[in-house]
Order: C-alpha cells, then sequence, then structure tokens
C-alpha cells in the first residue's frame, strides 16, 4: 500500500506553532498510527516544538510513545554493504530513488531559511524540499516494509 503523504510545512517562522497544532490535531483525528523516523533527530526536534510552544504534555501523549526508530532496529539486526548506515544510503541499496538527487538535508534547510527571506526567488526550491521530505518519508516506509519482509520469511 502506497500510503498518503501529509505535508505540514511552517511557510514562515512566526507560523510554526500553527503548524505544530495543526499536526498534533491531525493526530488526534487518527485512529491507529505509528511514526516510523530514522536515527534521533526527529524525536529531539519534536520534543523541542513541545517545549517551545508549551505543549509537552501533549507530545509526550501523542507523539513520543508512537515513534520508532527503524534505524535502531535496522542496524541491529542488519549489516548492510553501505558505506554509512544512513537513510540515503540504505534505502538506495534497497532500490529507493529520490526525485532530487542534489538535495540533502543541510540544502534543505538551507533553501527553508532563504525562502524565508526571498520567497519569490526559491519558491521552486522549496517545493523540492517538501519533495525531499515525502521522499524520505517514502524510503523509511521502504525500509520499514523490507525489515517486516524479513521477519516474515524466517517465522
Amino acid at each position: 500500500r502506497e500510503g498518503t503523504y501529509h505535508s505540514f510545512v511552517a511557510w514562515h517562522m512566526h507560523v510554526e506553532e500553527k503548524m505544530f497544532r495543526n499536526f498534533l490535531f491531525f493526530l488526534k483525528t487518527q485512529d491507529d498510527y505509528v511514526i516510523y523516523h530514522w536515527h534521533n533527530y526527529e524525536h529531539w526536534h519534536v520534543k523541542r516544538l513541545g517545549e517551545r510552544y508549551k505543549l509537552e504534555g501533549e507530545v509526550e501523549k501523542y507523539i513520543l510513545p508512537y515513534m520508532i526508530d527503524l534505524h535502531r532496529m535496522a542496524t541491529k539486526a542488519f549489516t548492510f554493504p553501505t558505506y554509512t548506515n544512513g537513510l540515503k544510503d540504505i534505502a538506495s541499496f534497497l532500490g529507493f530513488k529520490w526525485r532530487h538527487a542534489d538535495i540533502n538535508a543541510l540544502d534543505a534547510i538551507a533553501y527553508y531559511l532563504k525562502y524565508q527571506t526571498n520567497p519569490d526567488q526559491y519558491r521552486e526550491k522549496i517545493q523540492a524540499v517538501i519533495d525531499y521530505n515525502e521522499d524520505d518519508c517514502r524510503a523509511t516506509k521502504l525500509i520499514k516494509d523490507w525489515l517486516q519482509g524479513q521477519y516474515s520469511s524466517s517465522v
């Protein structure tokens, strides 16, 4: 199943709190969910957003208990023939292709910050960043599905 991608973007820093509250509201409307992520950045960043906007209780209730770090699971169970244990290396090894091979996480941050000061000039780049994030989510899902397949075939 391909799944539906929902993008939550703070188009400007002054609306970050609203975006984060919208994300929490979205989670509250879900019957059953798991938040798969790769490594520790997402966990750390979500906690920081909760602290920044005085939503620690909401984060503790609706986000943190549902987060599963696939990096930890995958790298404890398998040794991949890749240079690093990064999402891009492992997902690429499993056949995933990013739409914008020229964008990485640091580029995404830089383009977002540049977009804040010059939205017209960086509109295409910010869309590429959104695509990049969606691709990261889909790459994470590919690894999750691969891990489940390995488990299913061993039982």
